[in-house]
């Protein structure tokens, strides 16, 4: 298959090949502007190394099984962080000893050479890797004739752990060349179930929370906390803070720490000549992406019933730096937003509690749907990147008031935010 250009969702992607032995290529993903809403995109791959004898049987997937000598096995140090893939062959991320992120371009000192994309330059700045996996056959088992590796190399952003997309290539290594590059598919993925489950398992692996801090670091696990480096000298196991977005995205432990947003209690007041507009789409696949990208994420009660004064609406955000004019293509110049054009409460929070909002939102899915509730609820989502878009449902004070009291409940609320979710409860819900 040809090393042609392939076009993306959220980036284009470009392709060096230098033929060898083995041969080399350069791998190019140029994002476009605003994708993702991310100022630092590497890239990750997976590796799959598959074993055939001469009828093109396979003989394993195992690293360790090639070998003559299993000594010589130079991936051992991937072991712990393979999966079983769908087809039943050892899938791991491709990494050296001793690397702390999953990123082949990333920050680990001595290991990657950097290359960060960003999305939000115009023009966007490329972010690149350079790969020529060599295998050959003369010290692996003699019932092995051709090895075949293959690659799923992504665009991860950084900042929220976004795939913004995804291609697949192979080298394949026989008796006169140890790798023959080809591309797999000249088409873009998403990211397969084994990337995802591969990528998982080496973040897990590959991740610790530093004596006195707060939140986790990439950290090689191969070594203990010092490492005996070239010369004697000691070098140190720890990487970069993992961001917030990321954590929520792929980790397990999802703790929410307090938070205090440079901009809080912030109001807006919408001019019904200035909304509407935006694109709306189904409140599952709305609740979806706000799962996916808490940060790009917004959600509006606004109350829709009878009063006699008027019960300002409340937004409650994970986009810290959001503005009016972001969320006023999604309101719309109907009875049930009055409150919309008076005064609109404004509480940015943390990634953590807009993850926690929109799986709350899961069990309410139906009831916005079908509910005819009296608090109009409109969740927009994709704020960080250039696709925005809304969801308008309806819940009744119960629910309201359900909602609010698990918001209210979470460990890290602080006092303001505290007193938002009560604003909720109590004047659109049954809370007291």
């Amino acid at each position: 298959m040809p090393f042609d250009p392939i076009k993306g969702k959220h980036g284009d992607w470009s392709f060096k090949h230098t033929p060898g032995n083995p041969d080399e290529i350069t791998i190019t993903f140029k994002p476009k502007h605003k994708a993702g809403g991310c100022k630092n995109i590497r890239l990750s791959q997976t590796a799959t190394v598959v074993a055939y004898d001469k009828a093109g049987k396979v003989v394993t997937s195992k690293l360790d099984e090639m070998y003559a000598d299993p000594d010589d096995n130079p991936f051992k140090h991937r072991k712990d962080d393979e999966i079983t893939g769908k087809d039943g062959h050892q899938v791991a991320i491709d990494h050296l000893a001793c690397e702390g992120d999953p990123y082949y371009n990333g920050d680990d000192k001595k290991h990657d050479t950097p290359s960060q994309g960003d999305a939000s330059k115009k023009p966007t700045d490329p972010t690149t890797l350079t790969d020529g996996p060599g295998l050959s056959l003369a010290n692996k088992k003699p019932n092995i004739k051709k090895i075949v590796a293959t690659f799923e190399t992504c665009a991860i952003c950084v900042e929220t752990g976004e795939i913004l997309g995804c291609v697949s290539w192979q080298s394949v290594a026989t008796s006169t060349d140890s790798g023959d590059i080809n591309m797999k598919s000249d088409k873009e993925g998403k990211g397969s179930a084994d990337f995802k489950k591969a990528f998982k398992k080496f973040i897990k692996n590959h991740s610790k929370v530093k004596l006195g801090e707060a939140k986790p670091r990439w950290h090689c696990p191969d070594t203990s906390a010092t490492i005996r480096g070239p010369g004697g000298k000691f070098s140190d196991p720890w990487g970069q803070p993992i961001s917030d977005g990321f954590r929520i995205k792929w980790m397990d432990e999802r703790t929410l720490t307090p938070h205090k947003p440079e901009k809080s209690n912030m109001r807006f007041r919408f001019e019904r000549d200035k909304v509407g507009g935006g694109q709306f789409i189904g409140m599952g696949e709305a609740i979806k992406r706000a799962l996916e990208s808490p940060g790009g994420s917004a959600v509006k009660f606004s109350w829709s019933g009878d009063q006699i004064k008027s019960v300002p609406s409340i937004i409650f955000t994970g986009k810290a730096d959001i503005t009016q004019d972001q969320l006023a293509p999604f309101v719309q110049n109907e009875s049930r937003f009055t409150n919309d054009f008076t005064n609109v409460l404004v509480y940015p929070m943390s990634l953590g509690h807009a993850h926690v909002m929109a799986k709350v939102l899961t069990e309410f899915e139906h009831a916005l749907a079908n509910s005819g509730g009296l608090t109009t609820v409109t969740l927009v989502v994709g704020l960080m990147g250039d696709d925005p878009a809304g969801a308008i449902g309806q819940l009744d004070r119960n629910s309201i008031g359900n909602l609010a009291t698990v918001m209210a409940g979470l460990d890290g609320t602080d006092d303001e935010l505290l007193g938002a979710f009560h604003y909720l409860g109590i004047n659109m819900g049954r809370v007291l």
